[in-house]
Parts: C-alpha cells; sequence; structure tokens
C-alpha cells in the first residue's frame, strides 16, 4: 500500500476518499482539510480574533489545539481553557495532558476550578442527585455556562470545540428522530451569537472524523487522556454511535455527505418552514439569558448549594 503522492509506503487508507497516505501527507492532507472548513464556514476572521478553545484533555481537544495553533496566523489568538470539574481521578490527570501539551505548543492556558469559584464540584452534583437528568446532561449544561460566562467575561471571540463528524452525525440522526427541529433549525458547524450574551461557538473539525484525529494525534505525538470520564452513561448515544459508524462501513462516505446535505439543503428547508420556539428572552441575575427568571446553570448551583447546607 503506497502512498498517494509520495509512492512510499502508506500508514492509513481513507476510505471514504479514496486516499492512501504516509504519516507526512496525511498531517498535510488533514491540516489543509481544517483550514478548508474554516474558510468555508467562515468561522474565523484572520485579521484577528480571540479563540477560547475548552480542552479536557482528550485527543480531540488536544488535536484541535495543536492544528489551530499550526494552522491559524499569529493575528488569531488561540488561548486554552480547562475547568477543573472536581471528579476524583479524573481531573487531575486530564489537567497533566493538557499541560504536557502546553509544554510542546507553548499556549496559554487559564484554568477555573468550579469548586473553589462556584461552591460546588461534579462529585458533588453525582453524590447529592438534585435532579431526575443524568449526570452528564448536568454537567453539560455547567460547562457551557461556565465557558460562555468566563469567555464574555474574559474578552474571547469565539469559543472553538473539538467536536468531530462523528458526534455532530450523530446528533443529526438524533435531532431526526426524536422531531428535535429546534436543534435542526440552529445547528450546524457555527452557531452564531444571537444576542450579547451568548458567543458564538465553531466548530473547526465538523468534516473530520473520530479516525482522522486519532491518527493525527498518534503521528503528532500529541498526549492524551485514554480513559473516559468515570460517570460516563450516555448509552443511546453511543449506541447511535456505532449505527452511524457500521453505516459508513458499508457506505464509505455517507457520514460527511449527510452532513454536507443537512448544511446545503436540510436546514435551509428547516428554516424556512419552521419558526423556533425562542419565547421571551430575559436576563438571569447572574446576566446568562433565560426563557425563565433564573438560568439553568443558577437553578443547578442553588439547589446543589442548598443540599451540602451552605445556603438555606
Amino acid at each position: 500500500m503506497k502512498c498517494k503522492i509520495c509512492k512510499q509506503p502508506a500508514t492509513i487508507y481513507l476510505k471514504y476518499c479514496g486516499l492512501r497516505l504516509c504519516d507526512e501527507h496525511f498531517i498535510q492532507f488533514l491540516e489543509r482539510k481544517v483550514q478548508r472548513t474554516i474558510k468555508k464556514y467562515k468561522m474565523i476572521d484572520p485579521e484577528g480574533e480571540r479563540i477560547l478553545v475548552p480542552l479536557s484533555g482528550g485527543k480531540d481537544s488536544q488535536s484541535l489545539m495543536y492544528i489551530l495553533k499550526t494552522i491559524l496566523p499569529e493575528e488569531v489568538q488561540v488561548i486554552g481553557f480547562h475547568i477543573n470539574l472536581g471528579i476524583p481521578n479524573s481531573s487531575e490527570k486530564s489537567l497533566r495532558f493538557i499541560n504536557k501539551l502546553q509544554d510542546i505548543l507553548g499556549f496559554e492556558l487559564q484554568v477555573l476550578d468550579l469548586k473553589k469559584e462556584h461552591g460546588f464540584s461534579i462529585q458533588d452534583l453525582y453524590e447529592h442527585r438534585i435532579s431526575r437528568r443524568p449526570i452528564c446532561a448536568i454537567c453539560g449544561t455547567i460547562k457551557r455556562y461556565v465557558f460562555n460566562q468566563e469567555a464574555k467575561k474574559r474578552g474571547f471571540t469565539k469559543i472553538a470545540t473539538g467536536h468531530l463528524l462523528d458526534d455532530e452525525v450523530t446528533v443529526l440522526m438524533s435531532n431526526l428522530i426524536e422531531n428535535n427541529m429546534d436543534q435542526l433549525v440552529r445547528g450546524g458547524p457555527m452557531l452564531p451569537a444571537r444576542e450579547p450574551n451568548i458567543i458564538a461557538r465553531i466548530k473547526p473539525l465538523y468534516e473530520v472524523s473520530e479516525l482522522e484525529t486519532r491518527k493525527y494525534a498518534e503521528v503528532r505525538s500529541i498526549p492524551y487522556l485514554t480513559e473516559s470520564c468515570p460517570y460516563d452513561v450516555k448509552a443511546s448515544t453511543k449506541r447511535l454511535k456505532k449505527v452511524m459508524k457500521h453505516l459508513e462501513e458499508i457506505r464509505p462516505n455517507s457520514n460527511l455527505s449527510l452532513i454536507r446535505a443537512y448544511i446545503s439543503s436540510y436546514k435551509p428547508a428547516f428554516r424556512d418552514h419552521f419558526t423556533p420556539s425562542m419565547g421571551s428572552i430575559n436576563e438571569c441575575a447572574c446576566g446568562a439569558p433565560t426563557s425563565g427568571e433564573t438560568c439553568n446553570f443558577c437553578w443547578i448551583k442553588t439547589k446543589i448549594l442548598q443540599e451540602m447546607g451552605q445556603v438555606e
């Protein structure tokens, strides 16, 4: 098996596009692919932005940071941001791998300790069970809130997340199955700031598969945490992800085709015939937008602090 470009031994076969590549040309291929994605969806202004990259220590966010620091001009500030969630035997490991990557790339890293900043940790939420919602869903709510609020406070213009093609096509199929029209109208590679209190989010790895990021991390010798979160219980999502992976195996390029068709055809059609149920947007006491009087984060924070006996 020879590299399509240099005829040296290939180390990866990308079935969806019929390419066999050596390590060197795979790196070039993937970094150019991300560059094209950023340009196609107009994610980043090359004249200068301040980009927050949430880092968990996993291969996706670690690879995203490496790629962005490699391909973006110096005018664009790319800064890592990590939340210490207070998960025993996990949070400490996550930060160690982030610090290893920081030693390699030399990027600025900002860290927020959830317990010190807000009085509770994910471990506290896991132990007290203040809601019937899965702990993963609650954790996701907390992280989205903190990323947005801290990005706003610290002067960031965009939040770049490490969501992959595999993640996005799974979410797309889930939303189609559940007829979740709000998310079908709003989804995509770039979620613009709908109002001043919401920072725009971008997904530079939107068209990159898990296979590609794993190979990229291997070839670039990117340090990353291989253990999953001990509280990860997204069983239904994992099963659907396996279904989409099987579809890709029997019909290569189906995942990328679905995502591109969604952006070019499905989403515009949904948007033309469906008005999202936005309701009235209020401002929570913390400054975050909410459809009620209190945002989800503040509700969670109040409940857990009450359970822990820190507030009445």
